[in-house]
């Protein structure tokens, strides 16, 4: 049996073209990719072959949600958590710094979002500000309009959440424009 790139002691996955599940697994580490890029490497540009790795290490993590939706939104969370804490690849392959295996990289949010997931069971708007923009990526990713981005523009700007904005404005040219 083959091994995923993403985590040498985790079998691959098979992906059967024409199923919606699979379908929508791409689609979802596509879109997540993208916002990866938006966020933490705007200025570089990866291989294929990279970018597949990535990809891969991306599906792991979404896939270890049991509704491939909520596994996005925690994964978006998760990311903006590492940026929040200062926990970015500065010298390190996406796909190394997603791996399972590296205990300095993406695996050190889990604890954040636990801790977070705890807490909104008590307070469910805890940690509003990373909910909703993971929502939005994921809404405008789905759904690129016109009205859609509007509502969520004015969303961040009657919320004050400029910073939000802003990362959601401009994944939203790079996901429009199909830059990663």
């Amino acid at each position: 049996m083959s091994t995923n790139s993403c985590n040498s002691t985790c079998p691959t996955f098979s992906v059967l073209r024409g199923g919606k599940a699979d379908d929508r697994l791409d689609k979802l580490s596509c879109f997540a990719w993208s916002f990866t890029c938006t966020l933490l490497f705007p200025h570089l540009h990866f291989s294929f072959s990279e970018t597949s790795k990535a990809k891969d290490c991306i599906k792991h993590w979404i896939l270890l949600s049991t509704d491939s939706r909520k596994g996005f939104l925690e994964y978006v969370e998760r990311l903006l958590l590492c940026c929040e804490n200062g926990l970015t690849p500065i010298s390190m392959l996406p796909s190394n710094w997603l791996s399972t295996t590296n205990l300095q990289g993406f695996i050190l949010s889990g604890l954040w979002m636990e801790n977070i997931k705890k807490t909104r069971y008590a307070l469910p708007a805890y940690r509003e500000d990373i909910r909703s923009l993971a929502e939005a990526v994921l809404e405008i990713s789905e759904h690129t309009s016109e009205n859609n981005f509007r509502y969520w523009r004015h969303y961040f700007i009657s919320h004050q959440q400029w910073e939000s904005l802003q990362l959601l404005t401009t994944y939203t040219c790079n996901h429009f424009l199909k830059i990663y």
